[in-house]
């Protein structure tokens, strides 16, 4: 009776062990299943977010000291006529961007809700005629923020050298290229953001 006990003991421990083991290894396997929602649903969270429409117009604003230390301008003075042709494009491009209010929330508004559902229906077709139909609403607000850029452009050349020059201009390309919409195959998680002053 006593060996039968210790057999019978034997077997139980070896049968828990083994069901232990084998519950371990399907719970990793099964949370594939019942885990993280699928990468899809993930990047459609991502890719359906508030359009900033202003910037997408190229309605930026930027902070004079970035851009002087951006530029590297390092003279007292220079970085006073730096400060004073910023702040002067700054006032233009919130000039043109008031005149244009409604039409931009109209166009945010509008995009926005086709944008949600084309991620929705996987179309990526309507999509990119979405990106194309911005473009194509926002081109006469484009050319007058255009306008002025180029007048800043051109002020900033004629005044400073040719080093500070092309510091500007790598600053400016990279801070309208960081705006601009992607296509969900290009769109990237990134940190968090906001419009404001660059």
């Amino acid at each position: 009776m006593k060996y039968l006990f210790i057999i019978a003991f034997t077997c139980f421990q070896f049968s828990f062990a083994f069901c232990q083991h084998s519950g371990g290894r399907s719970g990793q396997g099964g949370r594939s299943g019942q885990g993280a929602p699928p990468q899809e649903s993930t990047q459609q969270k991502e890719t359906v977010k508030a359009l900033k429409i202003t910037d997408v117009a190229g309605l930026i604003v930027y902070n004079p000291e970035t851009v002087i230390k951006e530029a590297k301008v390092k003279k007292a003075p220079e970085q006073e006529l730096m400060t004073k042709l910023i702040n002067d494009y700054n006032s233009k491009i919130l000039a043109i961007q008031k005149a244009n209010i409604v039409t931009l929330e109209t166009i945010e508004i509008t995009s926005m809700t086709k944008q949600k559902a084309a991620v929705e229906n996987n179309d990526r077709k309507q999509l990119m005629e979405l990106r194309k139909s911005i473009n194509e609403q926002l081109k006469p607000i484009r050319d007058e923020v255009a306008t002025v850029e180029k007048e800043l452009n051109e002020q900033i050349e004629s005044s400073f050298s040719e080093k500070i020059n092309k510091k500007w201009l790598d600053y400016l390309k990279d801070q309208k290229e960081a705006l601009q919409p992607k296509t969900p195959s290009e769109s990237r998680p990134e940190g968090g953001g906001g419009r404001g002053m660059r």
